[in-house]
């Protein structure tokens, strides 16, 4: 019962499906479900009216408005495994917005990594902060992104790939941009595990092919233990805005039985690519319906996630920390020309300026 599976993880928006392989099964698992570290907490009460003739319990759709992603939660009404479904349009097009100008694979990239990063960071506890930051060998450098709060938000080494450049409707890969080689860093921050890891814990694993999706479920399996299923997926306009976004995290919970995880491996690999059903304009509940065939679901809650943005106050704080570590003459020198030192956050392109009282006051520079 805990032999090893193939993992599925759909990388789209190139439209790539799983490759296949001596084994039969494409559903990831991780040696037994019993390690997986999760626990059927959730409330399995019914919030909504059942809906004709699927078993899912679902309230009207709420789209998500500009700069926003809708996320829906969902548990298997037997118990075995959870489920997140998130559409994301909003959220990848102010994050494309805030990084303007960005070439068309710079912002498949990005969008893959603020919504793989989204989804994990929904699977963990409330309070919980998750940062992913992949580190390859292509273009872009590091791609950050920061899940807390109801909140994520992301950045960037370099924002243009150059096959972009060659042809400005994009026909680079996520994979080429980010890198075939390198590893995917995972940061969880949350002060219940300060007695075993002093309020951190981190996982390192090796880059699968760099295009997000497969990297972040060898992740998962690997340095975690969870066996899950996760596809993303990422639309562009003719006019290189984002057309639609979105994407799934399916993770099994301790004592799935066969039988579930066989109807699941059958209807995730029978699925249309992400990129597809959210071009399609399928709802959250459709997408879900795809993914689950028959089984049951509940909704638990759907929640509004937005982009950014950093708290001001903490933001001058590290700004002003990263100031006392230039030479006070340089400083001086940028006094002296501008009358003030600006400073702009990677992530969410706010700016915050500092005179020289500010400075003084925060001991940045002394008084003359």
């Amino acid at each position: 019962r805990s032999r090893m599976r193939m993992r599925i993880a759909w990388s789209e928006g190139m439209g790539a499906k799983p490759r296949g392989c001596r084994a039969r099964r494409w559903f990831l698992m991780a040696g037994s479900s019993q390690r997986a570290g999760l626990r059927p907490t959730y409330c399995k009460r019914r919030l909504y009216k059942r809906s004709q003739g699927k078993g899912i319990l679902v309230p009207p759709l709420r789209c998500a408005k500009a700069g926003e992603a809708e996320v829906c939660h969902y548990l298997a009404q037997n118990g075995e495994f959870v489920l997140w479904v998130v559409e994301g349009r909003g959220l990848v097009e102010r994050a494309r917005g805030l990084h303007s100008p960005i070439s068309p694979t710079a912002t498949q990239a990005l969008g893959r990594v603020l919504l793989g990063t989204l989804l994990i960071g929904e699977s963990k506890e409330t309070m919980e902060t998750v940062q992913v930051t992949f580190k390859g060998n292509g273009p872009l450098g590091q791609v950050m992104a920061i899940a807390e709060k109801g909140h994520v938000k992301g950045r960037m080494n370099a924002y243009t790939v150059e096959s972009d450049l060659v042809n400005p409707g994009g026909n680079g890969t996520v994979g080429d941009a980010v890198g075939r080689q390198g590893v995917v860093t995972v940061v969880r921050k949350n002060k219940s595990l300060q007695q075993y890891t002093g309020n951190q814990q981190m996982g390192i694993t090796e880059l699968v092919n760099g295009e997000v999706a497969e990297d972040l479920t060898n992740y998962l399996a690997e340095s975690e233990q969870i066996n899950s299923a996760l596809g993303l997926g990422l639309v562009l306009a003719s006019d290189l805005t984002v057309s639609s976004a979105g994407g799934y995290l399916l993770q099994m919970l301790p004592g799935a039985t066969e039988d579930t995880v066989e109807k699941l491996e059958q209807s995730v690999s029978s699925c249309p690519p992400v990129s597809e059903m959210m071009e399609a304009r399928m709802t959250q509940r459709e997408v879900a319906e795809s993914l689950c065939g028959d089984l049951g679901l509940e909704l638990v809650f759907q929640k509004t996630l937005g982009y950014g943005p950093c708290n001001t106050t903490n933001l001058s704080e590290r700004m002003a920390g990263a100031l006392k570590l230039m030479p006070v003459t340089e400083i001086r020198s940028i006094l002296e020309e501008q009358g003030m030192v600006e400073m702009e956050c990677e992530f969410c392109r706010e700016k915050v300026v500092f005179t020289e009282e500010d400075l003084v006051a925060r001991g940045v520079i002394g008084e003359l």
